[in-house]
């Protein structure tokens, strides 16, 4: 299953606490999370940064204690980003819905960022990162 998630922002800031219109989604207790894309676009200075993707919908342990979904560098003179992960970070869901899910992007740098659009891919199955202290929902 995929889920588009779209955000008008008008924040400089290094931090940005998103709450999206989240749909209502399910989820059992084997299903997994990866981002498939995420795209920004910002005005103003076209530099280059580091950022990361966090979110409730992960749990916090001691191999994840950001609960980090996505790390990613962008580099070129642009005032744009579509990244998609070469390599996905699958992550096993730890919420039962999608509504009560927080999502954090921290930049390396102060952005003007006005839009963003995560895509997210549910699937079920094994996790390829183990997670230990792990707990159960149910």
């Amino acid at each position: 299953m995929l889920i588009n998630l779209t955000k008008k922002i008008n924040k400089i800031n290094e931090i940005f606490n998103i709450a999206f219109d989240l749909p209502d989604v399910w989820f059992s207790g084997n299903q997994n999370v990866h981002v498939t894309e995420i795209g920004l676009y910002w005005t103003g200075a076209r530099t280059e940064f580091h950022g990361r993707l966090d979110s409730t919908l992960v749990d916090k342990n001691p191999l994840n204690p950001l609960q980090q979904l996505l790390n990613f560098h962008h580099c070129r003179e642009a005032n744009y980003l579509l990244y998609t992960p070469t390599h996905f970070q699958q992550y096993k869901i730890q919420r039962t819905s999608l509504q009560s899910t927080e999502f954090k992007l921290t930049l390396s740098r102060k952005v003007n960022l006005q839009n963003i659009h995560i895509q997210l891919e549910i699937t079920d199955g094994q996790s390829r990162i183990q997670q230990v202290c792990s707990r159960s929902l149910q």
